[in-house]
Protein backbone atom coordinates (compact mmCIF):
# COMPACT_ATOMS: atom_id res chain seq x y z
CA UNK A 1 0.00 0.00 0.00
CA UNK A 2 1.41 3.36 -1.03
CA UNK A 3 1.72 6.28 1.39
CA UNK A 4 -1.20 8.16 -0.20
CA UNK A 5 -3.59 5.21 0.16
CA UNK A 6 -2.40 4.60 3.70
CA UNK A 7 -3.24 8.20 4.63
CA UNK A 8 -6.72 7.84 3.16
CA UNK A 9 -7.36 4.68 5.19
CA UNK A 10 -6.08 6.32 8.38
CA UNK A 11 -8.32 9.34 7.76
CA UNK A 12 -11.36 7.10 7.29
CA UNK A 13 -10.59 5.15 10.47
CA UNK A 14 -10.12 8.35 12.42
CA UNK A 15 -13.43 9.71 11.16
CA UNK A 16 -15.19 6.48 12.18
CA UNK A 17 -13.59 6.62 15.65
CA UNK A 18 -14.81 10.20 16.07
CA UNK A 19 -18.32 9.21 14.98
CA UNK A 20 -18.47 6.33 17.44
CA UNK A 21 -17.12 8.47 20.26
CA UNK A 22 -19.74 11.13 19.57
CA UNK A 23 -22.51 8.52 19.46
CA UNK A 24 -21.24 6.94 22.68
CA UNK A 25 -21.36 10.25 24.58
CA UNK A 26 -24.82 11.00 23.20
CA UNK A 27 -26.07 7.57 24.24
CA UNK A 28 -24.77 8.12 27.74
CA UNK A 29 -26.75 11.37 27.98
CA UNK A 30 -29.91 9.67 26.67
CA UNK A 31 -29.59 6.77 29.11
CA UNK A 32 -28.98 9.17 32.00
CA UNK A 33 -32.15 11.15 31.21
CA UNK A 34 -34.11 7.92 30.66
CA UNK A 35 -33.12 6.74 34.15
CA UNK A 36 -34.10 10.00 35.83
CA UNK A 37 -36.83 9.73 38.51
CA UNK A 38 -39.27 11.98 36.59
CA UNK A 39 -39.14 9.85 33.44
CA UNK A 40 -39.37 6.56 35.34
CA UNK A 41 -42.37 7.82 37.32
CA UNK A 42 -44.14 8.78 34.07
CA UNK A 43 -43.59 5.26 32.73
CA UNK A 44 -44.78 3.81 36.06
CA UNK A 45 -48.08 5.70 35.78
CA UNK A 46 -48.78 3.85 32.51
CA UNK A 47 -47.09 0.56 33.44
CA UNK A 48 -50.25 -1.57 33.26
CA UNK A 49 -51.08 -0.50 29.67
CA UNK A 50 -47.47 -0.57 28.46
CA UNK A 51 -46.83 -4.08 29.80
CA UNK A 52 -49.99 -5.35 28.13
CA UNK A 53 -48.96 -3.79 24.80
CA UNK A 54 -45.46 -5.31 25.12
CA UNK A 55 -46.89 -8.77 25.82
CA UNK A 56 -49.46 -8.42 23.03
CA UNK A 57 -46.84 -7.81 20.30
CA UNK A 58 -44.59 -10.45 21.86
CA UNK A 59 -47.26 -13.13 21.43
CA UNK A 60 -49.12 -12.04 18.30
CA UNK A 61 -46.33 -11.78 15.73
CA UNK A 62 -45.56 -14.66 13.37
CA UNK A 63 -41.86 -15.49 13.47
CA UNK A 64 -39.76 -18.07 11.69
CA UNK A 65 -40.28 -21.34 13.61
CA UNK A 66 -36.84 -22.55 12.54
CA UNK A 67 -35.14 -19.85 14.66
CA UNK A 68 -35.08 -20.35 18.47
CA UNK A 69 -36.22 -16.86 19.50
CA UNK A 70 -36.33 -16.05 23.18
CA UNK A 71 -39.97 -15.97 24.23
CA UNK A 72 -39.59 -13.09 26.70
CA UNK A 73 -37.92 -10.62 24.29
CA UNK A 74 -39.69 -8.55 21.65
CA UNK A 75 -38.01 -9.08 18.28
CA UNK A 76 -37.39 -6.38 15.68
CA UNK A 77 -40.38 -7.47 13.59
CA UNK A 78 -42.72 -7.24 16.58
CA UNK A 79 -41.50 -3.77 17.51
CA UNK A 80 -41.80 -2.47 13.94
CA UNK A 81 -45.35 -3.82 13.64
CA UNK A 82 -46.16 -1.99 16.89
CA UNK A 83 -44.57 1.22 15.58
CA UNK A 84 -46.46 0.94 12.28
CA UNK A 85 -49.86 0.21 13.81
CA UNK A 86 -49.54 3.13 16.25
CA UNK A 87 -48.30 5.31 13.36
CA UNK A 88 -44.99 6.18 14.99
CA UNK A 89 -43.83 5.82 11.43
CA UNK A 90 -44.52 7.45 9.11
CA UNK A 91 -46.68 9.74 11.29
CA UNK A 92 -43.82 10.95 13.51
CA UNK A 93 -40.46 9.54 12.40
CA UNK A 94 -38.95 7.71 9.46
CA UNK A 95 -38.23 3.99 9.57
CA UNK A 96 -34.52 4.79 9.57
CA UNK A 97 -34.82 6.95 12.72
CA UNK A 98 -36.73 4.21 14.53
CA UNK A 99 -34.30 1.56 13.28
CA UNK A 100 -31.37 3.58 14.64
CA UNK A 101 -33.05 3.90 18.05
CA UNK A 102 -33.65 0.13 18.12
CA UNK A 103 -30.02 -0.50 17.11
CA UNK A 104 -28.64 1.76 19.86
CA UNK A 105 -30.53 -0.18 22.55
CA UNK A 106 -29.69 -3.66 21.24
CA UNK A 107 -26.16 -2.93 20.00
CA UNK A 108 -24.25 -3.92 23.16
CA UNK A 109 -26.23 -7.10 23.77
CA UNK A 110 -24.27 -10.30 23.40
CA UNK A 111 -25.38 -12.88 20.87
CA UNK A 112 -25.80 -16.28 22.59
CA UNK A 113 -26.01 -19.45 20.45
CA UNK A 114 -26.81 -17.27 17.41
CA UNK A 115 -30.22 -16.39 18.87
CA UNK A 116 -31.38 -13.00 17.55
CA UNK A 117 -31.22 -10.20 20.08
CA UNK A 118 -34.59 -8.76 21.10
CA UNK A 119 -35.89 -6.21 23.56
CA UNK A 120 -36.72 -6.81 27.19
CA UNK A 121 -39.56 -4.75 28.68
CA UNK A 122 -37.07 -2.19 30.00
CA UNK A 123 -35.41 -2.03 26.56
CA UNK A 124 -38.85 -1.49 25.02
CA UNK A 125 -39.39 1.52 27.30
CA UNK A 126 -35.96 2.92 26.39
CA UNK A 127 -36.68 2.74 22.65
CA UNK A 128 -39.98 4.51 23.29
CA UNK A 129 -38.12 7.22 25.19
CA UNK A 130 -35.63 7.63 22.34
CA UNK A 131 -38.55 8.03 19.92
CA UNK A 132 -39.94 10.71 22.26
CA UNK A 133 -36.61 12.56 22.13
CA UNK A 134 -36.40 12.40 18.34
CA UNK A 135 -40.00 13.62 18.00
CA UNK A 136 -39.87 16.10 20.89
CA UNK A 137 -41.02 19.06 18.79
CA UNK A 138 -44.32 17.32 18.01
CA UNK A 139 -44.79 15.58 21.37
CA UNK A 140 -44.25 18.79 23.33
CA UNK A 141 -47.03 20.44 21.30
CA UNK A 142 -49.31 17.41 21.81
CA UNK A 143 -48.75 17.60 25.58
CA UNK A 144 -49.54 21.32 25.70
CA UNK A 145 -52.67 20.89 23.56
CA UNK A 146 -54.21 17.71 25.03
CA UNK A 147 -52.87 17.31 28.58
CA UNK A 148 -56.02 18.88 30.06
CA UNK A 149 -58.37 17.34 27.49
CA UNK A 150 -59.30 13.94 28.91
CA UNK A 151 -61.89 13.38 26.16
CA UNK A 152 -59.36 13.57 23.34
CA UNK A 153 -59.14 10.39 21.28
CA UNK A 154 -56.39 9.05 19.05
CA UNK A 155 -58.02 10.38 15.90
CA UNK A 156 -58.09 13.98 17.06
CA UNK A 157 -54.47 13.79 18.27
CA UNK A 158 -53.28 12.36 14.94
CA UNK A 159 -55.21 15.02 13.04
CA UNK A 160 -53.53 17.68 15.20
CA UNK A 161 -50.09 16.17 14.49
CA UNK A 162 -50.70 16.13 10.73
CA UNK A 163 -51.76 19.77 10.78
CA UNK A 164 -48.71 20.77 12.82
CA UNK A 165 -46.34 18.95 10.44
CA UNK A 166 -48.06 20.55 7.46
CA UNK A 167 -47.71 24.02 8.99
CA UNK A 168 -44.03 23.33 9.64
CA UNK A 169 -43.49 22.34 6.01
CA UNK A 170 -42.64 18.73 6.83
CA UNK A 171 -43.40 16.08 4.22
CA UNK A 172 -46.37 13.83 4.93
CA UNK A 173 -45.57 10.23 3.94
CA UNK A 174 -48.56 8.37 2.55
CA UNK A 175 -49.47 4.75 3.19
CA UNK A 176 -48.19 3.54 -0.18
CA UNK A 177 -44.72 4.85 0.59
CA UNK A 178 -44.79 3.52 4.13
CA UNK A 179 -45.78 0.01 2.99
CA UNK A 180 -42.34 -0.67 1.51
CA UNK A 181 -40.68 -1.50 4.86
CA UNK A 182 -38.44 -4.38 5.82
CA UNK A 183 -40.03 -5.77 9.00
CA UNK A 184 -37.78 -8.81 9.19
CA UNK A 185 -34.35 -7.20 9.54
CA UNK A 186 -32.99 -3.91 10.82
CA UNK A 187 -31.23 -2.82 7.64
CA UNK A 188 -30.14 0.68 8.68
CA UNK A 189 -26.75 1.86 7.46
CA UNK A 190 -24.08 0.84 9.97
CA UNK A 191 -22.20 4.09 9.34
CA UNK A 192 -25.23 6.23 10.27
CA UNK A 193 -25.04 8.08 13.58
CA UNK A 194 -28.02 7.83 15.92
CA UNK A 195 -28.63 11.56 16.46
CA UNK A 196 -30.46 13.14 19.43
CA UNK A 197 -30.15 16.83 18.72
CA UNK A 198 -33.45 17.54 20.56
CA UNK A 199 -32.23 16.12 23.86
CA UNK A 200 -32.14 19.59 25.44
CA UNK A 201 -35.83 20.11 24.62
CA UNK A 202 -36.89 16.79 26.18
CA UNK A 203 -38.53 16.54 29.58
CA UNK A 204 -41.26 14.54 31.28
CA UNK A 205 -43.86 16.51 29.31
CA UNK A 206 -42.32 15.18 26.08
CA UNK A 207 -42.85 11.62 27.23
CA UNK A 208 -46.41 12.45 28.31
CA UNK A 209 -47.00 13.80 24.81
CA UNK A 210 -45.86 10.47 23.33
CA UNK A 211 -48.15 8.53 25.67
CA UNK A 212 -51.06 10.81 24.74
CA UNK A 213 -50.30 10.12 21.08
CA UNK A 214 -50.34 6.34 21.70
CA UNK A 215 -53.74 6.74 23.38
CA UNK A 216 -53.66 3.65 25.61
CA UNK A 217 -56.95 3.29 27.57
CA UNK A 218 -56.71 2.39 31.26
CA UNK A 219 -59.54 -0.16 31.11
CA UNK A 220 -58.46 -3.60 29.92
CA UNK A 221 -61.41 -4.16 27.57
CA UNK A 222 -61.03 -0.74 25.98
CA UNK A 223 -57.30 -1.38 25.49
CA UNK A 224 -57.98 -4.76 23.84
CA UNK A 225 -60.53 -3.12 21.53
CA UNK A 226 -57.99 -0.41 20.69
CA UNK A 227 -55.36 -2.99 19.70
CA UNK A 228 -57.87 -4.94 17.61
CA UNK A 229 -58.96 -1.78 15.79
CA UNK A 230 -55.35 -0.90 14.99
CA UNK A 231 -54.70 -4.41 13.70
CA UNK A 232 -57.79 -4.31 11.46
CA UNK A 233 -56.93 -0.82 10.17
CA UNK A 234 -53.45 -1.96 9.17
CA UNK A 235 -54.44 -5.34 7.76
CA UNK A 236 -55.27 -3.82 4.36
CA UNK A 237 -51.86 -2.21 4.19
CA UNK A 238 -50.15 -5.46 5.20
CA UNK A 239 -52.12 -7.44 2.61
CA UNK A 240 -51.18 -4.95 -0.11
CA UNK A 241 -47.51 -5.29 0.82
CA UNK A 242 -47.72 -9.09 0.80
CA UNK A 243 -49.27 -9.03 -2.69
CA UNK A 244 -46.59 -6.61 -3.88
CA UNK A 245 -43.78 -8.79 -2.45
CA UNK A 246 -45.29 -11.95 -3.95
CA UNK A 247 -45.65 -10.34 -7.37
CA UNK A 248 -42.04 -9.13 -7.21
CA UNK A 249 -40.86 -12.62 -6.27
CA UNK A 250 -42.80 -14.27 -9.12
CA UNK A 251 -42.17 -11.68 -11.84
CA UNK A 252 -38.75 -10.49 -10.78
CA UNK A 253 -37.66 -6.87 -10.84
CA UNK A 254 -38.96 -4.77 -13.70
CA UNK A 255 -36.52 -4.55 -16.57
CA UNK A 256 -35.95 -1.22 -18.17
CA UNK A 257 -36.12 -1.36 -21.97
CA UNK A 258 -32.88 -0.65 -23.79
CA UNK A 259 -32.70 2.96 -24.98
CA UNK A 260 -33.13 3.41 -28.71
CA UNK A 261 -30.66 5.38 -30.76
CA UNK A 262 -33.02 7.82 -32.39
CA UNK A 263 -30.16 9.55 -34.19
CA UNK A 264 -29.82 6.70 -36.70
CA UNK A 265 -33.50 5.98 -37.09
CA UNK A 266 -34.91 6.98 -40.44
CA UNK A 267 -38.49 7.90 -40.76
CA UNK A 268 -40.44 6.37 -43.62
CA UNK A 269 -41.67 8.95 -46.13
CA UNK A 270 -45.24 9.96 -45.58
CA UNK A 271 -47.64 8.55 -48.19
CA UNK A 272 -48.71 11.03 -50.84
CA UNK A 273 -52.38 11.73 -50.59
CA UNK A 274 -54.33 12.01 -53.87
CA UNK A 275 -55.47 15.49 -54.77
CA UNK A 276 -59.16 15.38 -54.18
CA UNK A 277 -59.70 19.09 -54.17
CA UNK A 278 -63.35 19.83 -55.06
CA UNK A 279 -63.99 21.80 -58.27
CA UNK A 280 -64.21 25.51 -57.88
CA UNK A 281 -67.51 27.25 -58.07
CA UNK A 282 -68.87 27.97 -61.60
CA UNK A 283 -66.23 25.75 -63.13
CA UNK A 284 -67.21 22.67 -65.16
CA UNK A 285 -66.00 19.37 -63.78
CA UNK A 286 -63.00 17.69 -65.47
CA UNK A 287 -63.59 16.07 -68.83
CA UNK A 288 -63.13 12.66 -67.33
CA UNK A 289 -66.10 13.30 -65.10
CA UNK A 290 -68.41 14.67 -67.90
CA UNK A 291 -70.91 12.24 -69.35
CA UNK A 292 -70.76 11.99 -73.16
CA UNK A 293 -74.22 12.37 -74.73
CA UNK A 294 -74.87 10.86 -78.21
CA UNK A 295 -75.27 13.42 -81.06
CA UNK A 296 -78.62 13.50 -82.83
CA UNK A 297 -78.83 13.69 -86.64
CA UNK A 298 -79.92 17.09 -88.04
CA UNK A 299 -82.68 17.22 -90.67
CA UNK A 300 -81.71 19.97 -93.19
CA UNK A 301 -85.25 20.19 -94.61
CA UNK A 302 -86.63 20.91 -91.14
CA UNK A 303 -84.19 23.80 -90.76
CA UNK A 304 -85.32 25.35 -94.05
CA UNK A 305 -88.94 25.31 -92.95
CA UNK A 306 -88.19 27.59 -89.95
CA UNK A 307 -88.87 31.26 -90.90
CA UNK A 308 -85.98 33.69 -90.74
CA UNK A 309 -86.19 36.35 -88.05
CA UNK A 310 -87.50 39.70 -89.10
CA UNK A 311 -85.51 42.91 -88.59
CA UNK A 312 -88.07 44.44 -86.24
CA UNK A 313 -87.94 41.48 -83.99
CA UNK A 314 -84.21 41.99 -83.16
CA UNK A 315 -83.54 44.03 -80.02
CA UNK A 316 -80.11 45.54 -79.38
CA UNK A 317 -78.12 45.48 -76.12
CA UNK A 318 -79.57 48.90 -75.16
CA UNK A 319 -83.12 47.62 -75.43
CA UNK A 320 -83.94 49.46 -78.69
CA UNK A 321 -85.05 47.91 -81.97
CA UNK A 322 -82.39 47.64 -84.56
CA UNK A 323 -83.12 47.37 -88.31
CA UNK A 324 -80.76 44.64 -89.32
CA UNK A 325 -80.96 43.39 -92.87
CA UNK A 326 -81.29 39.63 -93.00
CA UNK A 327 -80.14 37.94 -96.18
CA UNK A 328 -80.84 34.37 -97.02
CA UNK A 329 -78.45 32.27 -98.96
CA UNK A 330 -80.09 30.45 -101.73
Amino acid sequence: MCIRDRKKVDAMLEKERERREKEKKMNEQVIALFGSPEIQMAFARHEKQLKYVFQYYLENIDLDVRIPYTMDHLQYKGFMVFAAQFNLFPGILSTEQIGLAYRSVSLDKKLVDKIPVGLSYDDFLQVLFRIAVKGSRIFNQVQRRFAADRKADGGSVEAFVKEEKKNAGEAIVNEDQASDVNYEENAVDKTKTDEYTNLGDTNVGTLEGLLLYLNLPEERKALIDRLRELKAANSKLSAAKMRKDLKLKLDGPAKNPEPRDVSVEKKAPAPVKPNREPPRRNEPPPKAQQEEEPLEAVDVQELKKEPAPKSEDIIGPDGKKENWKITENE
